[in-house]
């Protein structure tokens, strides 16, 4: 231990930033771009410039204040009071806030929203438009009022805890339920156990209007808050009017000081076995505290350094991991180590191991045993020069899209900063302290750190498994497994040398035999094996291509007797590598190289998918993926062995699920039972008739060429730089057999209303809605697409405005939509949300009532403009981004429509008598779906 911090100190002091003998103490550079101040009561703000998006802002309100501030009457206000922020203010009664904000284009969830952990509350207005300076006078007024001025009227708490006990019912999933099981583990006996957020049922429904009101003005201080503004504007305009607002609020006198937890070190090895009747999968989680980590060293360069020693423990363990489940009869299914911040206090190494059923013992002894070769000896030299080439390509990564960072990412970055202490630092200081650091560091250095990370301490060993007869282990055999790990003494990792080049043999060019443009102004390509290419170049983001195909093919082209062998497909090609790499030797190839590329089978279509950086190497990197996906798939025999049996296993509990019963229940009421579709019922009966040589089949028969295709690369790139990448890597790709689009796979919706009702077992009780619109008659258009989007706004905003506000009855709707411009293809709109089997059907009557609503005209035009407003905003955006541009150019192709020349027309022209046409076609055409899933335990209540 001594010669470690020695060796850090060393390092320290050599690196040229440091001007002191304690300067790994030193606290890292803040990116200048941020104005950060603390005002005379104490709050911190922090403001930067940023134009992505332009003419808009992101704010935010971070509190160091969570669960954890709770006294024990209070379980669940920290996050009761971040709800109630929403239903009134000093300076915004009721729901005034949420009405001028979405008045503005801020949509609720999307851009006005809050969460809550143990630590900490942020409440956040992301990308808002800023139409005129009063927008962003109000935006920081509602900072404001959250910070200080939250109204906390009796009334709306008492109505806001029906929508909080709908989000506990709905969120009491059984992930969340195993763990809290497991939180007595992991916490070790700390207040953090019983501070699990949301609280209880029981707590929410009787605590008193006093408690909330003593949680927010005992915790909610300047001290304990940061005010962060991102966006296009000045930044010294923005900084005075947070001066002149926010030094209103009053200092606190005698302020809670928040208590300090360290979890402690663990007493002993402990070992449990949880288990859950929906739990599918098989488990076990390791958790180990190892160290209290210390204010002052939060946010300083030996703490930064510390960080990149331990992302070694992460990248390399899973590259050994991901080699194990990769080789024959592997003893796992997949597994994961790391190092993180267990509390704001607390370091902790935290892992899990994922296993075959009935085998979680055999799959923890191999996974402790690679922990402690891991700890033992170390990682080998290829291994820290992979992970150092990953880190560099990391922050490069970060220096090339510096300019496409949005103010909400950005805004975030300095919530962490307030927060957690976490690094502000700019992608070109990262730069500087990376080569810095590994102009020290070495392979023997990371070692002797890692055997710091990874200490032999005494450990948390929980298993999660079904709750079946027959695959329960014991605790006795979960500790027997756990120490026969520890004394397997596995021999000392090889650093295996791989290939540098990705294709080993010469390719012979095609060619462009034609070049044109189209009306949008793209340069279109064909080349001599058929295919067209189009290329749009943009600005959009500096550091991203996207290659985006199809051809006809598809499941329209399979027997029925194929549907099985192809839902294995994608899955066994990605497991088996590309041509004569493996798939562990291809990931280790592709080190430090950001581009990746695949092949799919649609319904109608082949899919074809790449993408890369704007690096000129990383294109061709992406290019020669594609061009071996058609002429040097891979298919082993071990990928596919492990991938079925994996399959077997999952497919063992999958019903357990209600969610998983629901979908299937949904997709027979809605589609019946047609020949293609396929269910996880009908995969585990026939799952033994899927063979390798079908997959490689049909994979060759429907990838043989690519006469036909229709390729779009749309990003940054020069279009002469790319040219003989596409003549050499895309145009020397086989025609392949002539095909046309066909239409078969039959998955078209049912005609006539339908309704199901039915009772499924349940831990948590809950009952799910869902309605459905979907089917035919709704011709694809410009305005037919608007006006069909803006219906499924408006009923989304309304909603929330009846179901969960007024009624109090579900935490949210679900609601989606799909207009297609394929001919084939049918619209669909649909509704899903939890509620109380009580309340079920009158909730389901308000979904389809609501519809109806607009299909009569009878359109609140507040609710109208809101809606218009944010479509508008969308739009902005979505014209800065890569893939809608490749979806447009999709359409146009599909079409001849133009969509950005009809757009802001057909939006602003938009009425309410074309919104209740578009209701009532809808009605008419969609054939309305009704299931209610009840909660069996409900059945004999209602």
């Amino acid at each position: 231990m001594r010669k470690f911090c020695t060796t850090l100190v060393v390092l320290a002091t050599s690196v040229s930033v440091y001007a002191q003998v304690d300067a790994a103490k030193k606290l890292l550079p803040v990116d200048e771009s941020y104005k950060i101040g603390v005002l005379d009561n104490g709050m911190t703000y922090y403001i930067k410039e940023n134009i992505k998006p332009a003419k808009s802002a992101s704010f935010y309100i971070a509190h160091n204040v969570g669960a954890i501030n709770e006294a024990d009457h209070q379980d669940g206000l920290a996050h009761f009071l971040e709800h109630m922020a929403f239903n009134g203010t000093k300076n915004f009664p009721k729901k005034n806030l949420l009405n001028y904000m979405q008045l503005q284009g801020a949509t609720f969830g999307a851009n006005i929203n809050a969460f809550t952990g143990q630590e900490q509350t942020v409440y956040m207005i992301t990308d808002l438009p800023l139409k005129r300076e009063g927008v962003l006078d109000t935006a920081l007024l509602v900072l404001n009022d959250w910070s200080h001025y939250i109204s906390l009227v009796p009334s709306e708490v008492d109505k806001e805890r029906g929508v909080i006990l709908e989000e506990l019912r709905t969120g009491l999933s059984v992930q969340r339920r195993v763990f809290n099981k497991i939180a007595p583990y992991i916490f070790n006996g700390t207040k953090y156990k019983d501070r699990l957020v949301i609280g209880t049922e029981e707590g929410l429904k009787s605590f008193k209007h006093e408690d909330i009101v003593s949680f927010y003005n005992e915790w909610y201080h300047p001290a304990n808050q940061a005010i962060v503004v991102v966006g296009d504007f000045d930044a010294e305009v923005v900084e005075q009017k947070i001066k002149a607002l926010f030094s209103k609020i009053p200092v606190q006198s005698n302020p809670p000081v928040k208590e300090r937890i360290v979890i402690p070190d663990y007493s002993e090895d402990t070992f449990a076995v949880i288990t859950d009747p929906e739990q599918t999968s098989t488990e076990a989680k390791l958790n180990i505290p190892i160290g209290e980590v210390l204010e002052a060293d939060k946010g300083t360069y030996n703490n930064n350094l510390n960080e990149v020693v331990k992302s070694f423990i992460y990248m390399v363990s899973s590259e050994r991991f991901s080699d194990i489940t990769s080789g024959a009869n592997p003893p796992f299914i997949g597994a994961y180590l790391a190092s993180y911040d267990m509390v704001s206090t607390t370091n902790a190494i935290s892992g899990a191991v994922y296993t075959k059923e009935g085998e979680v013992a055999a799959g923890i002894e191999r996974y402790i045993a690679e922990v402690e070769r891991l700890r033992k000896y170390g990682i080998t030299q290829a291994e820290y020069d992979r992970v150092v080439v990953k880190l560099n390509t990391y922050v490069q990564s970060a220096i090339a899209g510096k300019s496409d960072r949005k103010s909400s990412s950005l805004g975030m970055s300095a919530v962490g900063h307030f927060i957690s202490g976490s690094s502000l630092t700019s992608p070109e200081q990262d730069e500087y302290l990376m080569k810095q650091y590994f102009a020290y560091l070495n392979r023997d250095i990371v070692n002797e750190m890692i055997t710091t990370f990874l200490p032999q301490k005494k450990v948390s060993l929980v298993v999660v498994t079904p709750e079946k007869e027959g695959v329960v282990p014991t605790v006795d055999e979960v500790k027997k497994a756990y120490y026969t790990g520890v004394d397997l003494d596995l021999p000392a990792p090889v650093g295996a040398v791989v290939s540098s080049s990705l294709m080993s043999g010469s390719v012979v060019s095609g060619s462009i035999v034609k070049e044109g443009s189209d009306k949008m102004g793209n340069t279109v390509w064909t080349l001599s094996n058929g295919a067209e290419v189009v290329l749009t170049p943009t600005e959009h983001h500096q550091d991203q291509v996207m290659l985006v195909g199809k051809r006809a093919g598809g499941v329209s082209y399979l027997s029925v007797d194929d549907i099985y062998n192809n839902s294995l497909l994608s899955n066994v090609v990605h497991a088996s590598g590309l041509s004569e790499y493996n798939s562990r030797d291809l990931s280790k190839l592709l080190t430090g190289k950001r581009a990746q590329a695949s092949l799919s089978i649609g319904g109608e279509n082949i899919n074809i998918y790449g993408s890369s950086s704007a690096k000129i190497s990383d294109i061709e990197t992406m290019m020669q993926l594609l061009n071996l996906r058609f002429t040097a798939p891979r298919f082993e025999k071990t990928a596919f062995d492990n991938l079925v049996t994996n399959y077997k296993n999952s497919l063992l509990n999958h019903y357990k699920t209600p969610r998983n019963v629901l979908g299937d229940s949904i997709a027979v009421l809605t589609k019946g039972r047609q020949p293609k579709m396929m269910f996880a019922s009908d995969l585990n009966n026939n799952i033994d008739s899927v063979s390798l040589n079908a997959i490689e089949r049909i994979y060759r028969d429907q990838f043989d060429g690519v006469d036909g295709a229709q390729i779009n690369i749309i990003g940054k790139f020069n279009i002469d730089s790319i040219r003989p990448m596409v003549e050499k890597y895309i145009a020397s790709l086989p025609r392949g057999k002539k095909r046309k689009y066909i239409d078969n796979a039959n998955y078209d919706y049912l005609d006539g209303a339908k309704e199901l009702t039915f009772y499924q077992p349940m831990e948590t009780p809950k009952t799910t809605v869902n309605v459905l619109y979907g089917g035919d008659g709704i011709k694809w258009t410009v305005h037919n697409n608007r006006c069909f989007n803006f219906v499924h706004d408006l009923l989304k905003h309304k909603y929330t405005e009846i179901i969960r506000e007024e009624k109090g009855a579900t935490y949210g709707v679900q609601v989606a939509c799909h207009i297609p411009h394929e001919d084939h293809e049918q619209f669909t709109l649909q509704m899903q949300f939890d509620t109380n089997a009580e309340v079920a059907e009158e909730m389901a009557d308000i979904i389809e009532e609501q519809l109806a609503v607009i299909a009569a005209g009878t359109v609140d035009m507040e609710d109208f403009a809101m809606v218009k407003e944010a479509m508008t905003k969308e739009y902005t955006l979505a014209l800065k981004s890569n893939a809608l541009w490749n979806y447009w150019i999709g359409v146009y192709q599909e079409t001849g429509v133009i969509i950005t020349d009809e757009f802001m027309d057909s939006l602003n022209s938009i009425t309410v008598e074309d919104l209740s046409s578009m209701a009532k076609q809808i009605i008419k055409n969609g054939d309305r779906k009704r299931i209610i899933m009840y909660p069996e335990v409900a059945a004999s209540s209602l």
